[in-house]
């Protein structure tokens, strides 16, 4: 008995001291992104040290706020920064704060029913996928600072999973102590389902008006993930709606009923305006399983009453009623639908012709290609006219500058955080190796994606493997179309290389108005591409548009076979919660079903953010069962 003791005694202080060294890693590399934000370092450490404090008092906070952050706090367009986000800054936090505040114990990496075998399983893979994702040798000829690109990609995709998986024991104590933990983390899931809600009803009132169902615009919101294309905000409104039904186990009940009739609205529009097919069929999906989970748990539960029948009648009839509005009377949608058969073939060539990419050996059968490889090898071994294009920040002794290496429409854009006054000069130094390339320097009412009153030219150059000097003078004031109110439409400096299979050499980027003020950040690129993001609407050329494919082309059949146990487990497991009479589980089988829809035409693992919310919900449904006594029970 003693020797065990003895064994129990060490076991314990080496958590201890893992989960100090961890803490102060994850507190330092905060503190390091902080210090080096390049917009507001300021306003953002104080938000973080404010929910550090809150965190160490109550210990479970970050149940409710890191699902509310990871899909609505994203400054990447702004920031230019795509390996790094804000919301990362709130999971290191997090980490460090509670490994600070009580280090792990056995207790908290202990799982039952194979969970703790499942979460192996998927490091492991993610382990073996990113190694080979950093190993793989098919960079673009003189290196690259699209992110999409490098070797490293493998590290921002993979920070999805490991970011989850880190939480996992966490969610594990939470469990174990807390009765009402998951519907703590359900409130999260609403709170940042109505953020995503309300910015999407912003852009739209910005862009093309509220109730204009007819115009192609397609709404991004807080997914600056889409800027290559993308259903990322559709995939995660699918998965957040069922989490709605958390109101109901709050009190008082009708003010939580009025809230969840509000943000289901708000949600069912935005919903709407995404005008994604596919999540259309993934929010009714869910809306069915939901029901019948609910109804389910409820009897088993003894509660059938008035709100068994009314909430998910309710649930059922908003999203309905969003699917016949958007597909019956939207003309844009009549659209979407027409072009069925011709997306279908687009899609079977492009899962064609991605897996046609792969290495032919068994390793690669097995773990796959390595995550993140998809774009470097379509560069490098596609012979067809869908390709990525590659921009690199380079030196010539005299000065850095940008070199843009035209293979699909890319647009290189800089967010103004002042409002120019007009009239103001955009002027920039260019070069064309060969002669043939020309440059489009643009100032646009842009977010993401859309283009509205762009202002600038088309310049061709005139010297071959020349700097030659060039500026535009605009006039009119950007501002004078731009919406009226608290919110205006966000302005970009752009610039595009026209001509397809050509470089562009620029630096010197500078806009100044009428009051001499330097409106652009980094144009030099001497910080290499820090404030500068980019947009393709080249969508095929960086994605398979399945991701059960994606999976199977970065982590081979091992990885899908993980990926698939996980969502099986996490489902049955669910399934034992609603026979129990647990509605939660009823919340998170339908989540899950409509995230498993949202894969079959889009690869959504690939925004890491969205990534991180899937897998916690995932672990929510394996974690379920426990000892504890069960949320929405009493």
């Amino acid at each position: 008995m003693s020797g065990d003791r003895s064994v129990d005694q060490r076991s314990s202080t080496a958590l201890t001291l893992a989960s100090g060294f961890v803490a102060a890693a994850c507190i330092a590399a905060a503190c390091l992104i902080l210090a080096r934000h390049p917009l507001a370092p300021i306003p953002l450490s104080s938000s973080i040290a404010l929910y550090g404090l809150a965190l160490w008092r109550w210990p479970a906070l970050w149940l409710a706020v890191i699902p509310a952050i990871l899909p609505t706090l994203d400054l990447t367009p702004w920031t230019g920064w795509m390996y790094v986000t804000e919301s990362d800054v709130f999971v290191l936090t997090t980490l460090g704060v509670l490994l600070l505040r009580s280090p792990l114990s056995r207790a908290d990496l202990t799982f039952g029913r194979g969970t703790g075998a499942i979460a192996l399983a998927l490091a492991a893979v993610g382990a073996i996928g990113t190694i080979r994702g950093l190993r793989l040798d098919l960079s673009p000829i003189g290196g690259s600072d699209n992110p999409y690109l490098r070797p490293d990609n493998a590290l921002r995709l993979a920070k999805g999973l490991f970011s989850a998986l880190a939480l996992l024991p966490f969610l594990n104590r939470a469990r174990r102590l807390h009765a009402n933990s998951l519907v703590w983390f359900g409130v999260g899931m609403t709170v940042g389902l109505a953020i995503v809600a309300v910015a999407a009803i912003v852009e739209r009132t910005l862009f093309v008006g509220l109730f204009d169902f007819n115009s192609d615009y397609r709404v991004v919101a807080t997914f600056s993930s889409m800027h290559v294309g993308g259903g990322h905000i559709g995939a995660y409104i699918a998965l957040a709606l069922p989490f709605l039904a958390v109101c109901l186990l709050l009190r008082p009940r009708a003010l939580f009923v009025t809230l969840m009739a509000a943000v289901g609205a708000a949600a069912v529009y935005s919903l709407i305006v995404t005008f994604a097919r596919t999540a259309y069929v993934a929010t009714f999906a869910a809306a069915l399983v939901f029901c019948i989970g609910w109804a389910t748990a409820s009897v088993r539960g003894s509660r059938v009453g008035k709100l068994v029948i009314a909430v998910p009648v309710m649930v059922a009839m908003l999203i309905a009623a969003g699917v016949i509005v958007a597909a019956f009377q939207a003309e844009y949608m009549f659209q979407r639908i027409a072009e069925l058969p011709e997306d279908a073939r687009t899609r079977e060539s492009n899962w064609s012709e991605g897996l046609a990419l792969r290495d032919h050996d068994i390793m690669t059968s097995l773990f796959g290609m390595g995550l993140g490889t998809y774009p470097r090898a379509l560069l490098a071994r596609a012979s067809g006219e869908i390709a990525a294009t590659n921009f690199v920040a380079r030196h010539d002794g005299e000065r850095t500058y940008l070199s843009i290496s035209a293979d699909s429409p890319l647009y290189l854009d800089q967010k103004l955080l002042t409002l120019p006054e007009a009239p103001y000069t955009l002027s920039l130094e260019a070069r064309s190796p060969d002669g043939k390339g020309a440059i489009s320097a643009l100032i646009c009412e842009k977010l993401f994606l859309y283009s509205q009153n762009c202002q600038g030219n088309d310049l061709r150059l005139n010297a071959p493997g020349q700097w030659e000097p060039l500026a535009i003078t605009i006039a009119s004031d950007a501002s004078q179309r731009r919406s009226p109110g608290i919110f205006h439409r966000p302005l970009d400096v752009s610039i595009f290389n026209a001509v397809r299979g050509t470089v562009i050499d620029v630096t010197s980027v500078h806009l100044r108005d009428r009051l001499g003020r330097e409106l652009v950040d980094n144009g030099n690129f001497a910080s290499g591409t820090q404030r500068w993001y980019f947009s393709d609407d080249q969508h095929s050329a960086w994605r398979i548009l399945d991701q059960y494919l994606m999976t199977l082309f970065e982590e081979g059949a091992l990885g899908v076979a993980v990926w698939l146990l996980l969502v099986g487990a996490a489902l049955v497991n669910s399934w034992r919660g609603i026979r129990r009479g647990d509605r939660m589980g009823a919340m998170i089988a339908a989540s899950l079903v409509a995230f498993l829809c949202s894969c079959v035409s889009d690869a959504v693992l690939e925004a890491p953010r969205l990534a991180t919310v899937f897998y916690l919900i995932a672990f929510a449904g394996l974690t379920l069962i426990g000892a504890n006594p069960r949320p929405g029970s009493d």
